[in-house]
């Protein structure tokens, strides 16, 4: 599914929460480019921090094309 959502939307900041740690994950994806692997146990503080971390650099990629000088 992962795969899928990045040929789709290549510059889609994605977010995983996992039982498993991030060493075991990181070798399944491949090529795709993940923005943050989330381990549990987790609290909603580092949910909320990491979304808005990736909603950010996603206005900041954004506002990087359009400013006319």
């Amino acid at each position: 599914m992962i795969k899928k959502i990045h040929e789709i939307h290549p510059s889609a900041k994605i977010i995983i929460l996992s039982a498993y740690a991030k060493h075991q994950i990181e070798p399944l994806l491949g090529t795709v480019n993940i923005f943050s692997i989330i381990e549990k146990p987790f609290r909603s503080e580092q949910i909320k921090a990491i979304a808005k971390k990736a909603l950010d650099s996603q206005k900041l990629k954004e506002g990087d094309g359009n400013e006319t000088g």
